[in-house]
């Protein structure tokens, strides 16, 4: 049985050309549904989920008509790296990118107010990284880096990132075997990743792992790395994200791609449903009123959760708050939204945190998740003043020429600072356009 969802747009994943394109329930799966002239029909699933894809998609794009202004920038500063990384679609030295002057970039970020993440290649292979950190630091409430973590593992350079004012380290790590790092890295690393994760936590550094997740072949590690990640407070947050590459090639290499869902389906069939994609998706139509409420930016394709750690392992928010009693106000707000009812709207928002009040199970978390939210997302903080019992959990993907949808590109959570090979210094507010920029330079 198939079921027309939505009309959006998306490119062919061959030619890059623009395309019409179908979101589809099909024997309940999603699927993008698109044809281009040259290469013919072309589908690729989105989700295993779908009547919760299609019932929560309706809820965001019924609250979220315009999206907010971006508050979260990667830099792409070099084209240095250190690693050879099979997947990598920012290839080393590839002259896809340029590297940014120093004065370009003062010029451009002393207006930008938003987080920035350093990010790519590798930036702690530029010599100017630490310039580069005090420089953001003048202009921005917080800044991060993004590493392969193989220069950590010299404690006294990660000293020196402290110094220079790091607010956390965004650290790859895609599991306990080095079989895993010789698939995706083109090497082993667990060693170097161990020993740089030691030396963050002797320096309290908080730390995101970043975890690439590609079908059959670190799957079953995503919970070992959460249960690492609890066992560690200084680790702050797990980040769970799909494969995929931008880079144009055959689209049916596409089925080593993984979409969040996948990855929500993965951790909740290696927990045994104690974090449940239902739950999930309740909390994020709460997040969505939220994030709205104070003009900020959340991508439909990145879904939150919080874990809290315990002498017993873990509990979840769904334990700490009964979320699923908030649902006939999450209701009422997505008519009054769909009404454009203002005041109606701003009389539910109260109603809304009213009943989260009512129904909290655990008034020291709830503490927490209330700083967490207060100071990260309203004020751009950095997570060291988190508490330690609060683990953040992100399930993402990137834009990539199959599954791309045009109608969720204007929203998504992260822009771009980069060269391009032409010389042109570009601040983008998704994405999306360093697609094409890789099709004529990559």
């Amino acid at each position: 049985m198939v079921i027309e969802m939505t009309k959006t747009k998306s490119l062919c994943p061959v030619c890059l050309s623009e395309l019409e394109a179908d979101l589809e329930l099909r024997n309940g799966s999603v699927f993008l549904k698109k044809t281009c002239p040259e290469h013919g029909n072309q589908s690729f699933k989105i989700t295993d989920y779908g009547l919760q894809h299609l019932e929560l998609r309706n809820y965001y794009f019924t609250l979220f008509k315009n999206a907010p202004v971006q508050d979260k920038y990667l830099l792409v500063l070099t084209e240095e790296c250190n690693l050879a990384c099979p997947i990598c679609y920012l290839k080393r030295n590839s002259g896809s990118f340029q590297k940014i002057e120093y004065d370009e970039l003062s010029r451009i970020t002393k207006n930008i107010k938003a987080e920035i993440i350093i990010y790519a290649a590798e930036p702690t292979c530029d010599g100017r990284l630490f310039d580069v950190i005090k420089l953001l630091r003048k202009h921005q409430k917080s800044v991060s880096l993004y590493s392969n973590g193989i220069n950590l593992a010299d404690f006294d350079y990660a000293l020196k990132l402290k110094r220079a004012g790091i607010g956390k380290i965004i650290l790859q790590f895609d599991g306990f075997n080095d079989e895993i790092y010789k698939i995706i890295r083109g090497r082993g690393l667990l060693d170097i990743k161990m020993q740089a994760l030691n030396n963050l936590k002797k320096l309290g550094m908080p730390v995101i792992l970043d975890v690439t997740v590609m079908k059959d072949v670190n799957e079953s590690e995503v919970k070992n790395i959460m249960d690492y990640a609890l066992e560690n407070n200084f680790i702050k947050g797990v980040t769970y994200i799909g494969f995929f590459s931008p880079m144009v090639s055959d689209y049916k290499d596409s089925g080593l791609f993984m979409m969040p869902d996948d990855i929500i389906g993965i951790i909740q069939r290696q927990t045994q449903g104690k974090i449940h994609v239902s739950n999930i998706n309740r909390l994020q139509k709460v997040l969505y009123n939220y994030m709205l409420m104070f003009n900020k930016r959340l991508c439909f394709y990145l879904k939150y959760y919080w874990v809290f750690r315990s002498k017993t392992g873990f509990s979840t928010i769904d334990d700490m708050l009964s979320l699923d009693k908030t649902e006939p106000i999450l209701e009422k707000l997505r008519t009054a939204h769909a009404h454009n009812k203002k005041v109606r709207i701003f009389l539910l928002r109260i109603g809304l945190f009213m009943s989260l009040m009512k129904n909290i199970k655990s008034w020291g978390i709830f503490r927490g998740l209330f700083l967490l939210a207060i100071t990260h997302s309203l004020f751009n903080r950095d997570h060291n003043i988190i508490s330690d019992k609060i683990l953040q959990i992100d399930f993402s993907t990137g834009c990539d020429p199959y599954r791309i949808d045009y109608k969720i590109v204007p929203h998504c959570s992260i822009g771009y600072i980069y060269k391009d090979a032409a010389g042109n210094v570009r601040v983008n507010t998704s994405a999306a356009p360093i697609i094409k920029d890789l099709k004529s330079y990559g």
